[in-house]
């Protein structure tokens, strides 16, 4: 029983010593995640355009539907799981990265978006205050580099994309931006919009160009679960190897 207790303590000891990143299955909450994307909001108004009246004036053009279109936006329910390993910095101890890769996610985002929706494959934070920062080339990183330093400059066309939240090791909760600006409204020039229509039947088609690019932002509230491990199977094998060969060599 004694060389099993040793056994323990030296295969413990060995894990402590040379453990690598600790990787964990995290599962996104529904009832809090979510992405946003605009959708489209047409209105139609009823349009006659300007005629002349008195002798001899022809008869007045019918009327015409036009349409308004608006950009709102919409969220859209987010669920999954996804693997995340946290390594610190071994420049600077108080940061931390946490990757992330084998991203299941389900949503149900409008099918024009040209930009699937992924979570970002690395995020730096805080190991003392679970603070996430925003770290790319434009801005640095301080995992790699100490806090305040740039590691290069770049330009950006619109507003740039945004990460902010919390990571404690066991839950992430996150809110992301994707930067650039919202598309373009279009008014319906000339219309009366005293004279909105009910019933109009289905309105015009967009040019593709028009639909925007990705979606516009996110939340994600994930949890780590526990997920089996062979540790306690490899533990109970050497104990029995041990009580085994001591046998053996007893007799």
């Amino acid at each position: 029983m004694q060389r099993c207790s040793l056994f323990l303590l030296a295969i413990l000891a060995a894990l402590v010593t040379n453990s690598a990143p600790a990787t964990a299955i995290y599962v996104i909450d529904p009832a809090q995640s979510y992405v946003s994307a605009y959708v489209t909001e047409w209105t139609a108004y009823s349009y006659t355009p300007p005629y002349w009246t008195g002798r001899n004036a022809p008869p007045p053009p019918d009327p015409t539907v036009v349409w308004a279109l608006n950009w709102s936006l919409d969220t859209f329910q987010l669920s999954g799981y996804f693997q995340a390993t946290s390594e610190i910095s071994p420049y600077d101890p108080a940061w931390a990265h946490l990757a992330i890769t084998n991203q299941h996610l389900q949503n149900q985002l409008p099918s024009y978006l040209t930009q699937s929706f992924v979570l970002p494959g690395q995020l730096t934070y805080s190991v003392s205050a679970g603070g996430i920062t925003y770290s790319n080339f434009c801005y640095g990183d301080p995992f790699y580099l100490y806090p305040g330093l740039q590691s290069g400059a770049c330009f950006t066309t619109g507003p740039p994309a945004s990460q902010a939240g919390t990571f404690d090791g066991g839950t992430l909760d996150l809110t992301g931006y994707s930067g650039g600006y919202p598309p373009s409204n279009r008014a319906a020039f000339g219309a009366d919009l005293s004279q909105q229509l009910v019933d109009p039947g289905p309105p015009p088609l967009l040019d593709p160009g028009e639909y925007p690019a990705s979606w516009q932002s996110y939340r994600i509230v994930a949890n780590a679960v526990p997920a089996p491990g062979t540790l306690w199977l490899v533990l109970i094998g050497g104990c029995a190897l041990i009580r085994r060969s001591t046998r053996y060599s007893s007799l």
